[in-house]
């Protein structure tokens, strides 16, 4: 290899999303040939033969894997947490005590993720004293931070993409700071654990440049509707720049679907689908599209009305959404 750096990446799955961590680990590979990357993978009850099939990907691109169970999750949480997400996607609040000592900086991904050109930089991000590093989540209101208690001007970093430093994470005891602020919470914090993570590590956030988490709503959305509930925001050239040539782009679904599900409309579907083909679930079908009505009639409007009535049909929703959970609280 060109460079003998060493990368660390954590990714948590459960059974039912190993094949998209397979694709995403190719992605991985493809996009960034040069660098030595160990993959730290954070199992809750994935099948061996599953397992196999990752180590098989990482060894032909000369990487290495390591597995962590994670089973014991639920009993880490001391709480119930809603049922609404996997459980799993809890475990990066752990990743302190799960990885090996050794390990200083990692950066943690979703499964739903794709890798689209050299993340070098991202590697090397310095977090100086800052607790986490993440992009600006494009699509937050004050409602959601006052749901969490932060401040209105604190940034809200997205949580499929992060930066951690680990040894900063052991000393300050985040992880118990973290299980301290969910029980307080009675186990329901808006966004789970993104919500977690954004209140307890406020005021210590690197944030990093928007390319590195190109999420669905970066692209459905004029960036001028995104400044205007964004506090702090990207300047437009940053962001334009960055949505533009995306290093990391996640599927969070929103409007236009996810590529393993029939009816994507998302315009990377197909890198994700090509990366698919180098992976041993090339075969396996898309999902059914089991998006509930609203979700439907959502793109829908989104595809066929001028835009401004669309954004008033998505405020007359959220702000019904939101009366109905301040009614149940």
């Amino acid at each position: 290899m060109v460079n003998e750096i060493m990368s660390d990446v954590v990714i948590a799955s459960d059974r039912n999303y190993l094949h998209l961590v397979s694709i995403c680990v190719v992605s991985l590979f493809e996009t960034n040939p040069d660098r030595k990357l160990h993959i730290h993978l954070l199992s809750n009850g994935v099948d061996v033969e599953d397992l196999g099939v990752l180590k098989t990907i990482v060894e032909r691109y000369r990487g290495e894997l390591s597995i962590y169970p994670i089973e014991n999750l639920r009993d880490r949480l001391t709480v119930d947490v809603p049922s609404t997400i996997s459980v799993t996607s809890y475990a990066r609040l752990f990743v302190g005590s799960i990885l090996p000592e050794n390990l200083d900086k990692v950066l943690y991904i979703d499964c739903d993720i794709i890798f689209n050109g050299d993340i070098r930089n991202l590697f090397d991000t310095d977090l100086a004293d800052n607790l986490v590093g993440g992009v600006l989540d494009p699509l937050i209101s004050c409602t959601y931070k006052k749901e969490i208690k932060i401040p209105m001007n604190e940034p809200y970093i997205n949580a499929g993409v992060l930066i951690i430093p680990l040894n900063l994470w052991r000393s300050e005891r985040m992880e118990q700071k973290f299980v301290d602020y969910l029980v307080a919470n009675g186990g329901k914090v808006h966004h789970h654990d993104q919500g977690i993570i954004n209140a307890v590590c406020a005021g210590r956030k690197k944030i990093l440049a928007p390319q590195f988490n190109v999420m669905s709503n970066s692209l459905c959305y004029p960036w001028k509707e995104l400044y205007k509930i964004n506090t702090p925001f990207y300047n437009q050239e940053e962001y334009k720049k960055g949505i533009s040539c995306p290093a990391i782009i996640h599927f969070t679904g929103a409007i236009y679907g996810r590529p393993w599900i029939v009816g994507c409309t998302h315009p990377y579907a197909n890198k994700f689908l090509q990366f698919k083909t180098k992976t041993a679930y090339k075969n396996i079908p898309l999902k059914p599209n089991n998006q509930s009505i609203l979700h439907h009639l959502e793109g829908t409007l989104y595809r066929l009305l001028p835009f401004e009535l669309f954004k008033r049909y998505m405020q007359s929703i959220y702000y019904l959404s939101y009366f109905k959970h301040s009614i149940k609280k």
